[in-house]
């Protein structure tokens, strides 16, 4: 019966190293890396939001009160991310290949805020002027953040 237990519990850690070793011999990825990645996720869920957010209000299933609220989060989380982003731009350790991608980032972070103004003045006023000024806004915050991410149009 040990004997049968040890084999069986050898052959365990034998298959549990043959799925974790190759894990640990890939490259690590840096924080630069994951916080790039945080950072494209952020701005294409914000995009998302903003749009279901407007489609809330011209459907009428949001309110203005919700809706602002909506625009008052995301505008609140865009700056706490272009703060950061703003500081990694001005270190000096940071690697120019990261600060061109972080200038990109703050870039697409300022198309977005220029949506949320839009967006406002949707809530605010639902007439067709503000409303084709919010798709243009759109339209271009989704495709600064699609050439970041690389999405295909």
């Amino acid at each position: 019966m040990k004997k049968s237990f040890a084999i069986i519990f050898c052959l365990c850690m034998l298959l549990i190293s043959a799925t974790v070793l190759p894990v640990s011999a890939q490259e690590k990825v840096s924080y630069d890396e994951a916080f790039g990645a945080a950072s494209g996720m952020s701005l294409y869920n914000t995009q998302v939001v903003l749009g279901m957010t407007a489609d809330g209000i011209a459907k009428g299933v949001y309110s203005m009160e919700i809706a602002n609220g909506v625009t008052r989060e995301q505008s609140a989380m865009l700056g706490v991310l272009n703060s950061y982003v703003a500081q990694l731009i001005q270190s000096p350790s940071t690697p120019e290949s990261d600060r061109t991608a972080l200038v990109a980032i703050s870039s697409c972070i300022g198309r977005l805020n220029e949506t949320i103004n839009a967006l406002n003045a949707y809530i605010q006023n639902p007439t067709v002027i503000n409303a084709d000024n919010f798709q243009v806004k759109r339209k271009a915050s989704y495709a600064a953040i699609a050439e970041l991410l690389g999405i295909k149009k």
